[in-house]
């Protein structure tokens, strides 16, 4: 009986299962706990460190293709059945509308399809893995400040990297080819020639990434947690978050990063967090200030000369002139050409690892953004379920934040809700929704789903006893 009440309140609204059970399948949960998601998001971040410290070759597409692969794993042998994200009912869609554009005259080929179908899937799992899981809030935090040690570690050998060139030792990949590589270095303020940070990574600048996610988690760490060995790594950390940043010469990143910030804000004045708002804005101000001092005299002028750009002319030009001539490419050429997609393998790692270009019908597409991405691969009715998709992550953080009351997940939920607008945001840099860190946003909307639905199912058992 208890295991069909288990079943109902995962499949459900818990307000139709009786308190006096909810009490005991909180109990069978507590008993089942798993480190499934620990143990997932640990094994994505040493795939990274291996590309970053081992120079692997041409296993590197192997290396990287591991946490897809657990994660289509853990989709298909994870036992049970939760109370599903409502994103996934858009994700079952959106594979519906991948599966049927493996159909398309113009695939690339049969092999490049198929992988390319299989991203979709292996990002997406989570949504409905994670459901399978009995999460609650100390372990979403647990996985939140997992991703916060390691991208702000990350950071610190970014700043060394650029301080003391050949102190750490740094693995270059090749999937780029040299004169790639080449543009991305400066010289720093030594003078000595450097590559843009790459962190714990192999590809030059790709540190501004841990920059984002170190700021980004390390203001979780600095609004819910009290002991001061905590709070005061995460305003260190959100301070080689920003050096970082600036070192990395990615000025789309810090602005996807203000607008997080602005709406991680919004979150906490929208919940009568005025004081905690107020504070946490001068803090970042001040930490933004000094970062950016220590990043010119660590990266020189050109660090200067980089961000400068974004005030001495039109912000709408400046976009444009980097990215936003893509979206009018995408709007006024691709869009009248391939209204219902372009065929599967035709842009990214998947054609390059797997594709045939010898037909010109079949041929690559170069992809910058991700809307260019979704219109190629499904197009338009793709671009609408991705954001329906997004929409409903934005909406369940967003009501988690403000109507909850109890400050941990609320607080967690408005870090969610603030990476879901920059992974939105992000979308119209480069293809966000097709790399781990897409696969990561959606089990981190996932963990905090059901750690919702935990923390909901324990307020029922309280109102019960009283």
């Amino acid at each position: 009986m208890v295991k069909r009440l288990f079943h109902s309140m995962n499949t459900s609204d818990t307000s139709a299962v009786p308190a006096v059970f909810q009490c005991k399948v909180a109990c069978v949960v507590d008993m089942r706990r798993t480190w499934w998601l620990e143990a997932f998001i640990g094994l994505g971040l040493v795939c990274q460190l291996t590309l970053a410290l081992v120079p692997v070759g041409t296993l590197r597409p192997a290396v990287r293709f591991v946490s897809y692969g657990v994660s289509m794993a853990l989709l298909a042998l994870l036992p049970g059945k939760g109370r599903l994200h409502p994103a996934a009912k858009f994700a079952i869609v959106i594979l519906a509308i991948v599966g049927l554009s493996m159909l398309h005259p113009t695939t690339n080929s049969l092999l490049a399809g198929a992988a390319q179908a299989a991203l979709h899937l292996a990002i997406l799992a989570p949504l409905f893995w994670v459901a399978r899981l009995p999460v609650d809030v100390v372990q979403l935090r647990r996985v939140m400040l997992i991703l916060w040690a390691f991208h702000t570690a990350s950071c610190v050998a970014a700043i060394i990297q650029v301080s003391y060139p050949g102190l750490l030792p740094q693995n270059l990949t090749t999937a780029y080819g040299s004169d790639y590589a080449e543009s991305m270095q400066f010289h720093n303020a030594s003078g000595e020639l450097v590559f843009r940070p790459m962190g714990l990574s192999d590809v030059p600048g790709a540190a501004s990434v841990s920059g984002f996610y170190a700021v980004l988690f390390g203001l979780g760490a600095l609004v819910r947690e009290r002991a001061w060995w905590l709070r005061l790594p995460a305003l260190l950390g959100i301070g080689a978050g920003f050096t970082t940043l600036y070192l990395s010469q990615v000025r789309s990143m810090v602005v996807m990063l203000l607008v997080c910030i602005i709406a991680l804000n919004a979150a906490l004045l929208w919940a009568g967090e005025r004081a905690r708002a107020a504070t946490l804005s001068f803090v970042l101000v001040m930490l933004a200030l000094i970062s950016y001092t220590s990043a010119l005299a660590v990266g020189g002028e050109v660090v200067s000369r980089r961000f400068e750009s974004l005030f001495k002319a039109d912000p709408n030009q400046v976009y444009y002139e980097n990215r936003g001539h893509f979206i009018s490419q995408t709007a006024n050429e691709l869009l009248p050409e391939y209204p219902l997609g372009a065929g599967l393998g035709r842009w990214g790692m998947m054609n390059q690892y797997f594709g045939d270009n010898s037909d010109p019908r079949r041929a690559m597409i170069w992809v910058e953004i991700q809307w260019t991405g979704w219109l190629l691969d499904g197009g338009v009715p793709l671009i609408l379920a991705y954001t329906c998709a997004i929409a409903a992550a934005l909406w369940a953080a967003w009501t988690t934040a403000i109507r909850f009351s109890q400050p941990p997940l609320r607080a967690w939920a408005a870090v969610v809700l603030a990476y879901n607008i920059g992974a939105l945001a992000m979308t119209f840099n480069y293809p966000f929704f097709l790399s781990q860190g897409a696969m990561e946003l959606w089990l981190l909307n996932a963990a905090l789903y059901s750690a919702r639905d935990h923390v909901r199912v324990r307020i029922f058992a309280q109102d019960e006893t009283r």
